[in-house]
């Protein structure tokens, strides 16, 4: 039960952090272009963007479906799930429109690419060092504590 409680925070979470973030977007591209409102139908469309977007995170980063593959694997995962739902999103909201340029399409894979690469260096970097010192305070932890039920 534990699993799934945080299986939903993470979805409650991922949705609100992301469908705020995407609507302030929305508003200051619309205050820079002078769209006076923005329609319900296209939130609701956001919205479920977001929703799906969350759901994949939660699937890919908690423990409730996927429990013993490491963070490249969860992180392949979710854009492999996510980026073409992205793409179709933003089809239907009509934030691309027709079959867009070469150069569109490059400078949005490259933005994918880039928070892809950027991911797999932090994890083999940066939290590998981490991992692997919390690795060995733990195991230094269990160590003490069989000692001392022995005695």
């Amino acid at each position: 039960m534990d699993r799934f409680k945080t299986f939903l925070v993470y979805i409650r979470n991922g949705l609100c952090f992301s469908f705020t973030w995407l609507l302030l977007m929305l508003m200051e591209g619309a205050a820079f272009s002078g769209i006076k409102s923005i329609e319900v139908g296209f939130m609701f469309k956001a919205f479920l963007m977001c929703l799906y977007g969350a759901v994949c995170f939660a699937v890919c980063f908690t423990d409730f479906l996927i429990r013993t593959k490491g963070f490249i694997f969860r992180l392949t995962v979710l854009f492999l799930a996510f980026i073409p739902a992205e793409v179709f999103a933003f089809y239907k909201l009509n934030i691309f429109a027709g079959k867009g340029t070469a150069w569109e399409w490059a400078i949005f894979g490259a933005i994918v690419v880039s928070f892809y690469i950027t991911c797999v260096v932090l994890d083999k970097t940066k939290f590998k060092d981490r991992g692997e010192r919390y690795t060995k305070l733990l195991n230094e932890y269990n160590r003490r504590n069989a000692n001392e039920q022995i005695e």
